[in-house]
């Protein structure tokens, strides 16, 4: 397949050949970003566990609890621990806690300290920031700015963020419950709800689409619409 780009579309992919169903169209091995689903109960930031008072274990340098069988932490630990005066404190377990909001985000955000070429190829993706009013995309950034120091980050920054997450995010069933992640190729495809692809997931966290139907040389390649506001799928 090949990447086109159109003022009606923007980037999109076109078969280079003729494609028979089931044939692998494209994978993703890795997601650029992943983390808990938006305002999810307290969870283990590694394995996604649901969490209560019997197992979660608080970090002793950013105090986001994992589980008791997790040891290592991701790029929030060190992100919430330099740019607050005082630790994270996760009391209430068992129903949706508006601190899991935030946490895709800063791990986006610090990742470009980390990873720079993979935080530039994120930012790249479509966000539709400035075309969307959603309450998730406000209520977000407005968190990330009361309870963390980002003078040195640009509002337009987090909330293009967020708004690739909601644009790009996968819901990826294979932790209970399941956790969000934007994957770089598929971001690339055209979102519509009449898709000739379908998606899997291997066990290890990569995405991989296939064809759902015969796809001739020269047709886009089309799955599933995840746009904001679609009600048609």
């Amino acid at each position: 397949m090949r990447l086109a780009e159109d003022s009606l579309l923007g980037r999109h992919c076109i078969a280079t050949r003729n494609i028979k169903v089931g044939e692998i169209v494209l994978k993703d091995d890795h997601p650029l970003i992943a983390g808990p689903m938006y305002n999810c109960a307290p969870v283990c930031l590694r394995c996604y566990t649901v969490l209560n008072e019997s197992i979660a274990v608080a970090c002793e340098k950013c105090g986001w609890p994992l589980c008791q069988d997790c040891k290592d932490y991701g790029l929030e630990c060190n992100f919430s621990s330099t740019r607050r005066d005082h630790k994270v404190s996760i009391t209430e377990f068992g129903h949706p806690h508006p601190s899991y909001q935030c946490i895709t985000v800063i791990r986006a955000l610090a990742s470009k300290d980390v990873n720079l070429e993979s935080y530039k190829k994120l930012l790249s993706l479509e966000s539709h920031y400035d075309r969307i009013n959603s309450h998730e995309l406000s209520n977000t950034v407005r968190f990330i700015k009361r309870f963390f120091k980002t003078d040195d980050i640009l509002e337009e920054e987090m909330t293009k963020i967020v708004g690739i997450l909601q644009v790009n995010g996968h819901e990826v069933p294979l932790t209970d419950p399941p956790y969000v992640a934007v994957y770089e190729l598929t971001s690339l495809l055209e979102h519509n709800c009449k898709a000739n692809c379908s998606k899997s997931f291997t066990d290890t966290g990569g995405l991989i689409i296939h064809a759902a139907v015969p796809i001739a040389k020269g047709d886009y390649i089309i799955y599933i619409c995840r746009r904001l506001g679609c009600n048609q799928c």
